[in-house]
Parts: C-alpha cells; sequence; structure tokens
C-alpha cells in the first residue's frame, strides 16, 4: 500500500491487480484500502483477478482457497459500494 500511495502522485499506476484468494487475507478490507487510495485517482482501473490451480503444482492443497464466481463477484459489488467504479472482474 505505501508502494501504490508513492506512485499514484506520480501518475505512474494504470491498474491495481487484486489476485482474490478465499479464506487467507481479509479482501474486503484490502478493498477499502485501494478504495481510500484511489479515491483521487477515478482512471486507475482495479483489476480483480480469481485465482485458479491452473498449473499449480499442489492444485489440490490450494482448492479450498479457490473462490467461487459468486464469491468473486460480490467482491467486485462490494468494491462499487466503496465508491470504485472502473473495475474490471476476471473469473
Amino acid at each position: 500500500m505505501k508502494n501504490l500511495a508513492q506512485l499514484l502522485p506520480l501518475n505512474k499506476v494504470e491498474e491495481v491487480r487484486l489476485v482474490y484468494v478465499a479464506n487467507f487475507f481479509d479482501a474486503e478490507k484490502l478493498v477499502e484500502k485501494v478504495a481510500s487510495l484511489l479515491k483521487d485517482y477515478p482512471d486507475v482501473l482495479l483489476k480483480i483477478i480469481r485465482m485458479h490451480t491452473k498449473g499449480a503444482r499442489d492444485a489440490e492443497g490450494l482448492t479450498p482457497y479457490v473462490p467461487t464466481v459468486e464469491q468473486t463477484q460480490a467482491l467486485e459489488n462490494y468494491a462499487k459500494s466503496c465508491g470504485l467504479t472502473k473495475i474490471v472482474t476476471i473469473l
């Protein structure tokens, strides 16, 4: 977050990418923090990327952390409720 806060005023950020991993970190709190940093930068895109296990060495071990499509869409809606308008979600 510190790096993002430093780069935004320099107009060096085109997008913020969030790889969504279920039950691993508080995704809503992270979205809140990103939204607060991006409030003065409406042209910066938030890209929410749903984690998958394709190509993973331990796909079975990662399976509990793969969010559902519904969870990912709910996170997108939460980001909108935090004031973010430029969002792309990759399911």
